[in-house]
């Protein structure tokens, strides 16, 4: 089974890991990447076969809030539950390797469902 590792939370990372496994910005969601103060909200689309992912979170180093949001749904109809989702709130700041962590294992689910 493929694996990905990503190693540092960064937008330029996140991004090249997720066209490395066929995904781009989700042109069929209004604003794919939104930066928030400490975060980001990412959304990205695999057109081969309709998979949306949901990647937004937030070190909490600003908002004093921080966590994730990771979802994916394939075959993605406009309405669908997730097929996977793993929401964490925290209060105050967290560790971006937590994060990191969630974002692998959630990508990593994606692949060995996907093969």
């Amino acid at each position: 089974m493929k694996k990905v590792e990503l190693k540092e939370l960064s937008f330029n990372k996140i991004k090249s890991l997720m066209e490395s496994l066929g995904f781009e910005e989700a042109s069929i969601v209004k604003h794919p990447v939104v930066p928030g103060p400490d975060g980001f909200d990412l959304f990205f689309y695999r057109e081969s076969d309709g998979t949306l992912v949901q990647i937004s979170y937030s070190d909490g180093s600003i908002t004093e809030r921080g966590g994730w949001i990771l979802r994916f749904k394939r075959n993605y109809k406009r309405g669908d539950e997730p097929e996977y989702e793993d929401v964490q709130d925290y209060e105050g700041e967290i560790s971006p390797d937590l994060i990191v962590g969630a974002i692998n294992r959630m990508l990593n689910e994606l692949i060995k469902r996907c093969e």
